[in-house]
């Protein structure tokens, strides 16, 4: 996630002041704020997915809900969610017809190359790709609110 261009030290002071003093205030780079966003997009999006288990198969238990979510990757989360939706319909179409789905598709590789550290420059296109993130999390909200009356916030009947 950092350029290698940083010294180890400037890391570890980093990581420090993550660690030891949560009320510090830190600026963040374009390639964590990536991260950051592209993780609370799919908590929503997984959070919502575990509401739509309870709708059909009643309250369950964290156990139960833990055991569904570690067979969910980004990778079958379409067909998975094709199961839950009332009206069986996969994440894409719900999303809609602009291809939002394809491009948290590309999202998700971005995140995995900076995760995996497979990135080998840091470009301008995590900085870019900020403000259509922020839109599509605005998209998600209100589509899942509207189709489910949930978005993976608070106010959830099973909670």
């Amino acid at each position: 996630m950092y350029r290698l261009t940083r010294t180890m030290d400037w890391v570890l002071a980093r990581l420090h002041q993550f660690a030891h003093d949560p009320k510090t205030t830190v600026e963040l780079e374009s390639a964590e704020r990536f991260i950051l966003t592209f993780a609370l997009m799919e908590k929503l999006i997984r959070r919502t997915l575990t509401e739509l288990f309870q709708v059909r198969d009643g309250k369950l238990s964290r156990t139960e809900i833990a055991e569904r979510h570690k067979k969910i990757t980004w990778g079958n989360i379409e067909g998975e969610w094709k199961k839950y939706d009332s009206q069986r319909r996969l994440l894409s179409v719900v999303l809609g017809t602009n291809n939002e789905f394809a491009t948290m598709q590309d999202w998700a590789r971005m995140r995995n190359d900076l995760i995996h550290g497979n990135v080998q420059r840091y470009g301008q296109e995590y900085e870019e790709a900020l403000p259509d993130m922020y839109a599509m999390l605005e998209h998600i909200k209100a589509i899942f609110a509207k189709e489910y009356g949930y978005y993976g916030w608070r106010g959830t009947k099973f909670s």
